[in-house]
């Protein structure tokens, strides 16, 4: 009968940089992956960001526009006309202050 010679496998370094090799290349096509898709998603982000950023300022500027025409005075004599009321621009009631501590021309 033969007799059965069973032999140790050597450890090859070659192996184990092969190894290395697959697993680091994995990696790297997964790390890609994940890091394109987070890219995508914080562009989808920015895009709704700028959009409501956008229409922020569009609804600032009517606000501003708005508080203009009511701030005219044209505007107010009107809404005061309209409502019965009667007002009329009256130099008496306003004041001026001077100071008399300081010289002519400051």
């Amino acid at each position: 009968m033969a007799k059965i010679i069973r032999r140790k496998r050597k450890f090859r370094l070659n192996n184990l940089l092969a190894l290395i090799c697959v697993f680091s290349f994995i990696g790297y096509l997964g790390s890609v992956t994940l890091l394109k898709s987070y890219n995508i998603s914080l562009n989808y982000e920015l895009a709704q960001v700028n959009m409501e950023n956008e229409e922020a300022n569009r609804a600032l500027e009517s606000l501003r526009l708005e508080v203009t025409s009511y701030t005219d005075r044209e505007y107010i004599m009107n809404v005061v006309n309209e409502n019965g009321e009667d007002l009329t621009y009256s130099q008496q009631r306003i004041t001026y202050i001077y100071n008399t501590d300081q010289e002519d021309g400051e």
